[in-house]
């Protein structure tokens, strides 16, 4: 239907060592910081681990877009519960899908935008589709 993400590859114990190392780098470069075990990344707005999956995701997937699309496995335009920890899953992804959800769905309705997805994962602020009852801008 949509472009699809590359399953799960089987990867070796230096190719997992690899690609942890890349992803603390790349984290670095872009001043995120991967590390879970530092007291003071809890300050930051995108945890850790939305930033974990972010990288995950866009290795497997390409964009964050595709990603998405692929989560929501029902092609509603949201994500839910079950389909992203499954879809997830079926990506190879091994962190908890089920904490990382809870971190997305703020509103705790049970549903995740694309919107709040970026915002979240992407670390991006997405216009609104649709107003969010602002006033136009002439001037």
């Amino acid at each position: 239907s949509n472009a699809a993400c590359r399953p799960p590859l089987k990867l070796s114990d230096a190719s997992v060592v690899e690609a942890r190392t890349t992803a603390r780098a790349v984290a670095a470069a872009t001043g995120a910081g991967i590390g879970m075990d530092d007291p003071t990344s809890g300050t930051q707005t995108v945890s850790d681990h939305a930033v974990a999956l972010r990288i995950f995701l866009r290795s497997r997937c390409g964009s964050l877009r595709v990603a998405f699309d692929t989560l929501d496995g029902l092609d509603v335009g949201h994500l839910t519960n079950d389909g992203f920890t499954k879809g997830l899953k079926r990506l190879g992804f091994n962190g908890d899908a089920a904490k990382l959800f809870r971190q997305l769905d703020r509103s705790q309705t049970g549903i995740v935008s694309f919107r709040t997805f970026m915002e979240v994962v992407g670390g991006v602020q997405v216009a609104a589709e649709g107003g969010d009852g602002g006033g136009g801008g002439g001037g």
